[in-house]
């Protein structure tokens, strides 16, 4: 800058008319290793003196890279190293008796690594659950496992059903216990019968319930009585949803045993024979009123049907020693 008839040369420059260069006279000649300005080197990190000549060098260099970095002629350590030039191995907090990590964890890279339960950098301190899991779970190593039900880090949140088990089932602990007929998570799934039953069944919850004379999880077997002497239940007796109901005297599962008067009364001693119409059978189980539809409604006619009686709490109130009361009936003739 002229001022005043005289040059005020900027700071690198000089002679009368700042023709003649101070210092540096660019970058390189700070070697590449800094920035010239105003005819100085400002030198980059690691290096130093007029030029940037100089390396500043950290000491032992680091302990090597494994150990340590070296920046600016500092040593900056790994972690399990410590010291001016990263060459002490760290150690780890010890309590009053000298113990590290308390005797409550391991020691790496000087480092605690606390057992479960505790915590803090010396592993001194017994790690809390929060909330003490609300009295909803148990705590364990700081943390609440929570009892079926409830959720979250302190068991403070009910845990719900996936779309309140749509209608189909009981919510129990978050988990849906579906009706019969249905599964999935939410009991969003119908279950269907197998097979629709054959076409031979009525389908419901997904459980196939048979038409008479088929059995069977898809009522896909057709209930065949025993064949004896070349006929159903041997002729002596009425083949009723796959089983025979033998005529008084004779019994076995295809009616070819024949029983006495007093083994017909040991084998069902507290069974009395009853006359029954067809009024009586209205009320008397199923089974009871099949073998008078096969009579071909023997009751209704006026015949006198006997029979053993199971009582009012027995599922088939037929069993060995049946009696049909009609001459018409004897000698097998209405078995075919």
């Amino acid at each position: 800058e002229c001022a005043y008839g005289k040059c005020y040369c900027e700071p690198g420059a000089n002679d009368l008319d700042c023709s003649e260069v101070v210092g540096c006279g660019g970058s390189h000649e700070c070697h590449d290793r800094g920035t010239c300005q105003y005819g100085r080197c400002f030198c980059n990190p690691g290096y130093y003196g007029a030029n940037c000549t100089n390396e500043i060098k950290c000491p032992h260099g680091c302990g090597g890279p494994e150990q340590g970095v070296c920046g600016n002629g500092r040593c900056y350590c790994l972690t399990g190293w410590q010291g001016e030039d990263c060459t002490t191995r760290a150690s780890c907090p010890r309590d009053g008796e000298g113990q590290q990590c308390s005797g409550r964890g391991r020691c790496e890279r000087g480092q605690c690594v606390c057992e479960p339960g505790y915590t803090g950098e010396g592993c001194a301190s017994e790690a809390r659950c929060p909330h003490d899991c609300r009295n909803q779970g148990l705590c364990w190593a700081g943390r609440c496992l929570c009892f079926p039900g409830y959720e979250g880090e302190d068991c403070s949140v009910i845990a719900e059903c996936p779309e309140d088990c749509n209608s189909h089932g009981v919510c129990r602990h978050s988990q849906c216990f579906c009706d019969p007929g249905f599964e999935g998570p939410s009991c969003e799934v119908t279950v269907p019968c197998p097979n629709q039953c054959s076409e031979r069944g009525l389908c419901q919850h997904g459980r196939c319930f048979c038409d008479a004379g088929y059995g069977g999880a898809d009522c896909s077997v057709a209930l065949t009585c025993p064949i004896a002497s070349g006929r159903i239940c041997g002729s002596r007796g009425l083949c009723v949803t796959g089983g025979c109901v033998c005529v008084a005297g004779v019994g076995g599962l295809a009616c070819t045993e024949r029983y006495t008067s007093d083994i017909d009364a040991m084998l069902m001693p507290d069974m009395p024979l009853v006359e029954s119409t067809a009024a009586d059978l209205a009320p008397l189980p199923l089974s009871a009123r099949r073998v008078n539809r096969a009579l071909g409604g023997a009751a209704g006619h006026g015949r006198r049907l006997l029979f053993r009686s199971a009582g009012p709490h027995a599922n088939g109130a037929l069993g060995v020693g049946g009696e049909m009361d009609d001459p018409s009936l004897e000698g097998g003739s209405m078995l075919g």
